[in-house]
């Protein structure tokens, strides 16, 4: 059982490919979890109606938009089984879910044991900063953020470093997840094959000044490093001292 989570706010045409797209491409048995932000422009009705006549699908009805941050921690303790997060204006290509979890359990147990998150590629470049790195032998890229529109969060990854935090307000949930990553010791990766199609991508946007996105990042480090170390716990090389339970916050 795979759970694919997705928020949706105003995103009526983009919910109903993106829907398509999952029911045609994947081969894993799933679940959708929809947490809606109280859309507007008709997406609601679409949700009723495939929940009622999809039993694979459940949806979250929040009574605001409480952005998306909340809505993706939701639908990740909503969920069942391992856990690919989607943007839902995306499409995805035949056998997705299985090009994650096939790239991911080729690597030996200390290799997947570093491995946080796995983004798919997009059709456009950020241009984030990354970084070849190689463990047991095996050569990856890091990078310092999660490419947000899809991507495989291991179920070892949420008992490591909890879910979502909607208690930093920074707006760019993918960048200040990636930090907690980065301070429990995990990589961030990129799929080398699998690349989605990704609607409203930052091609079709005016480009964003990475180094304000960096200023954010830096500061995610400073705030989870000042609010773990409140509760008793501190760093020793990017790693938290202290037993797996006391590390999470939820």
């Amino acid at each position: 059982m795979i759970s694919i989570i997705t928020a949706t706010f105003n995103q009526r045409e983009d919910f109903e490919r993106f829907y398509r797209s999952i029911c045609k491409n994947t081969l894993n048995e799933f679940e959708l979890v929809v947490v809606d932000n109280n859309s507007k422009d008709g997406t609601r009705d679409v949700l009723r109606t495939i929940e009622i006549t999809d039993p694979r699908v459940r949806v979250k009805w929040m009574n605001d938009n409480y952005g998306e941050g909340t809505a993706v921690r939701i639908g990740m303790q909503m969920a069942n089984g391992e856990i690919l997060k989607c943007d839902p204006d995306i499409e995805v290509p035949y056998g997705w879910d299985e090009s994650f979890f096939s790239y991911y359990n080729q690597f030996p147990e200390g290799v997947r044991a570093k491995i946080g998150a796995i983004s798919a590629r997009q059709q456009f470049v950020l241009g984030w900063r990354s970084q070849d790195i190689e463990i047991e032998g095996f050569a990856l890229t890091a990078y310092e953020t999660i490419l947000g529109a899809c991507f495989y969060i291991p179920r070892q990854t949420i008992e490591i470093c909890g879910y979502w935090e909607d208690f930093l307000f920074y707006g760019i949930n993918e960048s200040v997840f990636a930090t907690k990553l980065q301070l429990m010791g995990l990589y961030s990766i990129l799929h080398p094959d699998l690349v989605i199609k990704h609607y409203q991508s930052f091609a079709n946007q005016k480009p964003r000044d990475l180094q304000v996105l960096y200023s954010i990042q830096s500061e995610a480090f400073r705030a989870y490093r000042e609010f773990w170390k409140s509760r008793g716990r501190s760093f020793i090389g990017g790693l938290l001292e202290g037993d797996k339970d006391a590390n999470r916050h939820r």
